[in-house]
């Protein structure tokens, strides 16, 4: 994460004081390890019912965030389904410029609840009245509906994009960086880290 010197960050699959992981806020861990000072955690009630003590995603971010958010996503219930959420946090940039983040991850079994999650982002999107950026796991690969609501209402980073998963040898595309249509953003660079230090990522 220091080597590619990120402006904001989003990750998932992180434990907030649990025992399997030493009862480290991995969130805060990884603010305090890559410099990035502001962080949000959003944890997903998955495998608790206390909140702040479990699994979840979460933002680092170099600029203050504000007007955080943990949105829930909506769902069917299915056998070992999972809560879904959406960890959201309005940047401000030095510029005095704010933009509004969300960081995704979706359900990787359950493609009525991906169609689901997608849709409610999108509407996050299409209701805002600052520019939005979409980043995460997405768990859907780009022929799919969830990805073409979400690409309604968002520009995707690349068109050629780079396959994401497995990290060590990837054979499909799951993970994007979208900006909303509305947002005003101009991509300039697009691509995937890919060395030794993310080998063992799950994406």
């Amino acid at each position: 994460i220091k080597k590619a010197i990120p402006d904001v960050v989003a990750i998932q699959e992180v434990d907030s004081l649990w025992s399997r992981s030493d009862n480290q806020d991995q969130t805060k861990v990884l603010s305090e390890l890559t410099g990035l000072p502001y962080y949000h955690y959003s944890d997903s009630r998955s495998f608790t019912d206390t909140a702040g003590v479990g699994y979840g995603i979460g933002i680092l971010s170099k600029y203050p965030l504000k007007d955080t958010q943990t949105v829930f996503l909506a769902h069917n219930d299915h056998p070992g389904s999972e809560n879904w959420v959406n960890s959201v946090a309005t940047l401000t940039l030095p510029s005095g410029k704010d933009i509004r983040f969300i960081c995704a991850h979706y359900d990787y079994l359950n493609e009525d609840n991906r169609i689901l999650e997608a849709t409610q982002t999108a509407l996050m999107a299409d209701t805002s009245s600052i520019a939005v950026i979409l980043a995460g796991d997405l768990n859907a690969r780009p022929d799919t509906k969830p990805i073409k609501i979400l690409e309604k209402s968002f520009q995707r980073s690349c068109s050629n994009c780079a396959l994401s998963w497995p990290s060590d040898k990837p054979v499909v595309k799951l993970d994007y960086i979208m900006a909303g249509k509305h947002s005003g953003l101009k991509v300039e660079h697009s691509g995937l880290i890919n060395n030794k230090q993310t080998l063992f990522a799950s994406d």
